[in-house]
């Protein structure tokens, strides 16, 4: 069954046509339906590159440490 937004919808003529038409409503093509959603995303995004430039950060005062 397609779901849009936790709602549930036959395999039917009928019902993938109000599937579309929820999936249309949402905008975005049923994707970050809201600004807060898209605002978690790119929150989240942030986080990961500062995580990675802090293992990077890591890795080059442990290989300093060696010399």
């Amino acid at each position: 069954m397609p779901k849009v937004n936790g709602k549930k919808y036959p395999y039917t003529a009928a019902g993938m046509k109000a599937a579309a038409a929820a999936k249309k409503k949402m905008g975005n093509g049923g994707r970050a339906a809201s600004a807060r959603a898209q605002a978690q995303g790119k929150r989240s995004e942030r986080a990961a590159g500062a995580r990675a430039k802090a293992r990077a950060m890591a890795a080059r005062m442990k290989a300093k440490k060696r010399k």
